[in-house]
């Protein structure tokens, strides 16, 4: 099987994975916690080159403020730096932005704002220390509503040691609230 279809193969089982957070959360967050194991697994086997930047599904979260992870998967250009937007449901509202301790042990600070109706999103430092895989960043939202909210991930941008973009890739993910 060629390395795309692989890759392909993996992200299909972990969108799959996703979707199924609302059906059996508890299994179905243990079965994606695999999936993002397993795809990182399929990548390295693969030679991966593109960073992954991934938001995690929040299983079960009750109304009030939810935390959605964002993991960095790097890859072989070893990122400095990640830009995101976020594409918030009009029923939630940003809280707070949480940088995780491996890009904070790094050297690594984290800015966020709203652009427009977008949450745009910088880790970045004033160095050349590359962003190795872990959490990345949590980003804290408010909701007064139930239900299912996909939250969609669009103009990522990662940037080498000198500034160039390298090659990323992205999932969005889904919030559950009950």
């Amino acid at each position: 099987m060629a390395q795309i279809d692989l890759l392909n193969a993996a992200v299909a089982t972990l969108n799959a994975d996703v979707t199924a957070l609302s059906v059996d959360q508890p299994a179905a967050f243990t079965k994606l916690q695999g999936s993002i194991t397993a795809l990182q697994k399929t990548l390295t086997e693969a030679n991966q080159t593109q960073a992954i930047l991934l938001v995690s599904g929040v299983a079960a979260a009750p109304l009030g403020t939810i935390a959605l992870p964002v993991t960095l998967i790097p890859g072989t250009f070893a990122p400095v730096s990640v830009q995101a937007d976020f594409s918030i449901p009009t029923s939630m509202s940003f809280v707070s932005e949480v940088l995780g301790p491996i890009p904070t042990g790094e050297g690594k600070g984290l800015q966020a704002a709203m652009v427009g109706s977008l949450l745009r999103v910088i880790v970045f430092g004033i160095n050349q220390t590359v962003i190795t895989d872990g959490l990345d960043f949590t980003i804290n939202l408010k909701t007064t509503l139930k239900g299912q909210f996909q939250i969609l991930m669009q103009n990522v941008i990662a940037t080498d040691a000198n500034g160039n973009n390298i090659p990323i890739c992205f999932t969005s993910g889904i919030a559950t609230v009950q």
